[in-house]
């Protein structure tokens, strides 16, 4: 199936060359809704955990089938990493080798440079143009 291409995301719904410079944040539609005219966004885990998620682009998939395999409630956010450097980790809080970048802060709206759905093909993720 293909979709609308974005400046992150081709119309066969994967991360292109622009994303390579952006990390990314899969957020509740509803929680960003709510929160995205506001100057930060701060997920609910924010408030239990202290940082706020994140992926690289080669990451991201991964994280989606992992932790939202199905869900269509959840959106994902493209951020401008040069925006975040200031609060930004790069570590592994669950075992293992690969380490994730953490915001260590609320993430300023501003930082958010697109928002894009999350479908389901076959069980495989697409990242499209949010309508």
């Amino acid at each position: 199936m293909t979709h609308s291409p974005t400046p992150y995301a081709s119309s066969s719904g994967e991360l292109n060359v622009a994303a390579a410079e952006c990390l990314f944040h899969i957020a509740e539609r509803s929680s960003w809704l709510e929160q995205r005219e506001l100057t930060h966004y701060v997920p609910a885990e924010f408030k239990r955990e202290g940082f706020i998620h994140l992926s690289t682009g080669e990451q991201v998939r991964a994280t989606a089938a992992r932790y939202y395999q199905g869900r269509t409630d959840i959106c994902l956010l493209v951020l401008a990493r040069p925006a975040l450097e200031a609060h930004l980790k790069w570590e592994n809080l669950r075992g293992g080798a690969e380490i994730f970048p953490h915001l260590y802060a609320r993430l300023t709206v501003s930082a958010v440079v697109d928002v894009l759905a999350i479908r389901w093909e076959d069980s495989v993720v697409r990242f499209v143009a949010d309508a």
